[in-house]
């Protein structure tokens, strides 16, 4: 009784068509929008994208460092050279927020765009808030996620690449091809996947040909192969063992059985809707987005993982998975709607879809999605007795309530609850603490909204005023986006800038971010400049020996835990005489003080962490000087 209560409330609310209607959901999609994305500062690849950035202005002070020297994915962009633009207009901090804020801003505009071209008015804007809620990670460990809170052209190539499918399906094509070329010139690893998936919904009704295709191509692929007539176009032994070694996120053979869940629940729940769903554009999508996430798996699985070939392996197909992903979140409001309509089995298989959803990311996941994906063949064909469906109707329910258990069990979410939400220092952990909270968290607001709008004394403005006021105290309490000045340390490291020649590497073992921007000089070796060497031979050898001259640091013989437990040993270097004869270079810099001689000491007051600068000269190790 109460749940057929509940859907009429649910369904009065979706009723409605104008923005004010919609306002407390708004208001409430920007609220999480500022609790879990807070703007993360020059962190992960957003320090490589700035590399490439400052290299255009000032090329005498970076061209020597290793992720430059050899040739980058810079000359395949044109982010880099408006990035530059911004900084020297703004400085780095401001033009990397500047830029962030507007890929964030393009991103959202297109997804609603997107979603209000394929779905009603009132589930476009709940389709928005699963985007924003649900984890948008794709590929391996963790490293990449559509939504990112630091500045790269990703974000912005997506944006792109979502007005381009929007134009695309409103049959504008001269404005369809100009926004997928912006596309393209800003990342083309994310472009492609437009490319993919337009041609994908071109072709789709000439599938039995291109699977005959497909099968002759791979097989004309492997014979040539076996007769060894591709190896200019491979990775030779040495370089491929460098990459496997290091970025095992670029094949398939090493994603975990997670990473394979998070991938194939979207796919599965893309089957689902190309079975359920009725409107064209919908079911457009849905076949489009098997088709592209089908071929990204054969591109990159037999080019890349198979045959090694060089140029497949650089293209990364598996980064189409992004799109596949959020494609299938668009399209699950309507699909579990539509399966919620179809009788009692019908509840039954959304649930179960819906638990595989929560569950996304662990193996467990998909195999709910599996089983989801029999009982959507079964309702399909009349499938299954009284009793089977009854079954499932309980498992269903079952798996629905397992990860609710196990996000109050396990998760943080009751940790510190207090303190995180009265202390603006806390809120920047957010993202880290809470995320898994999210969903239950949006999803908690809709229903607040579906019951509070049931009564007529209660206006849509108040809610709104609610729920920006909660906004914007959250905005001012944290201030999220507020960008680091680096300007005063910059000036308290010129004294020690001025004792490195201009292009000389400076080994740390942080990140690189504050040699390059603060004492503007060329890094040796960091895990994040790692990332190029599968764009050059030549980078991926020479990082491997600068990494092997870091490993002598270590007191252990066991070269993987030294690269696993790198924080463990570093603070009990007593010799850098190894490193200093085999790494060839001769400044490094550290936040601690290390077992060396100093020369020169130089210290401010403040409550900054020390700098250390440091000489090596293959016989002794010198101290610097100390900011």
């Amino acid at each position: 009784m109460w749940l057929a209560l509940f859907e009429v409330k649910i369904a009065r609310y979706f009723a409605g068509n104008s923005t004010v209607h919609y306002s407390g959901l708004w208001a409430g999609i920007f609220f999480l929008w500022v609790l879990f994305f807070p703007y993360a500062g020059i962190m992960h690849d957003a320090q490589l994208y700035t590399l490439q950035a400052l290299s255009h202005l000032a090329p005498e002070l970076y061209q020597n460092d290793i992720f430059l020297r050899f040739g980058s994915q810079d000359s395949f962009t044109l982010f880099s050279p408006v990035y530059a633009v911004l900084i020297e207009l703004l400085g780095v901090e401001s033009a990397g927020a500047l830029i962030t804020l507007a890929g964030h801003c393009l991103f959202f505009s297109a997804v609603f765009l997107l979603a209000k071209r394929i779905l009603s008015y009132s589930v476009a804007i709940f389709s928005v808030g699963l985007i924003l809620v649900l984890s948008s990670s794709y590929g391996s460990e963790r490293v990449f996620f559509y939504i990112e809170p630091f500045v790269t052209p990703r974000m912005l190539s997506e944006a792109f690449t979502l007005f381009f499918i929007a134009a695309w399906l409103d049959r504008k094509k001269i404005a369809a091809t100009a926004l997928l070329l912006v596309a393209l010139l800003l990342h083309p690893l994310m472009g492609m996947a437009g490319v993919i998936f337009a041609l994908s919904s071109i072709y789709m009704a000439h599938w039995r040909r291109l699977c005959l295709l497909a099968v002759a191509v791979i097989a004309l692929l492997l014979i040539a192969n076996n007769a060894q007539l591709l190896t200019r176009w491979q990775f030779d032994a040495e370089w491929l063992s460098i990459i496997e070694d290091r970025n095992t996120y670029l094949f398939f053979y090493f994603w975990s059985m997670d990473d394979i869940a998070n991938a194939l629940v979207p796919l599965i729940s893309l089957i689902s809707a190309c079975i359920f769903v009725s409107g064209d554009t919908e079911k457009r999508l849905a076949v489009a987005a098997v088709f592209t996430c089908v071929l990204a798996v054969l591109v990159h699985g037999i080019g890349g993982d198979v045959l090694h070939l060089t140029l497949v392996t650089q293209g990364q197909a598996w980064r189409w998975f992004w799109l596949v992903t959020l494609v299938a979140i668009l399209l699950l409001p309507n699909l579990i709607l539509k399966l919620w309509e179809v009788k009692a089995e019908g509840k039954t298989v959304a649930i179960t879809l819906i638990a595989a959803w929560l569950m996304r990311s662990q193996l467990t996941g998909l195999v709910v999605a599996v089983w989801a994906l029999v009982l959507v063949l079964a309702l399909k064909k009349n499938w299954g007795t009284v009793l089977f469906w009854a079954f499932s109707k309980w498992m269903g329910i079952a798996l629905l309530f397992l990860p609710v258990l196990l996000l109050v069990v396990v998760s943080h979410f009751h940790i510190g609850v207090v303190t995180a939400l009265f202390d603006g220092s806390r809120l920047q952990d957010f993202s880290g603490v809470w995320h898994e909270c999210a969903l239950p968290l949006y999803l908690f607001f809709v229903c607040v909204l579906v019951y509070v709008s049931a009564y007529k004394t209660v206006h849509i403005p108040v809610i709104f005023s609610f729920f920006l006021a909660a906004c914007l105290a959250f905005w001012c309490l944290g201030k999220s986006w507020v960008p680091e000045n680096r300007v005063a340390k910059t000036q308290r490291l010129e004294r020690l800038r001025e004792l490195i020649p201009i292009g000389e590497d400076v080994f740390t073992f942080g990140p690189p971010a504050t040699i390059w921007i603060s004492l503007q000089r060329p890094s040796y070796l960091s895990g994040i400049q790692m990332a190029g060497i599968v764009f050059s031979r030549a980078t991926a050898v020479e990082a491997n020996r600068r990494e092997k001259a870091i490993l002598l640091l270590c007191p252990s013989t066991d070269m993987d835990f030294c690269k696993r437990e790198r924080n463990q040993w570093i603070r009990s270097i007593s010799d850098f005489t190894p490193f200093c004869k085999t790494a060839g270079v001769r400044f490094v810099m550290s936040s601690f003080p290390l077992a060396a001689k100093g020369l020169i000491e130089a210290k401010l007051s403040g409550n900054e962490p020390s700098t250390n600068l440091y000489q090596c000269d293959n016989k002794q190790t010198h101290n610097l000087g100390r900011i």
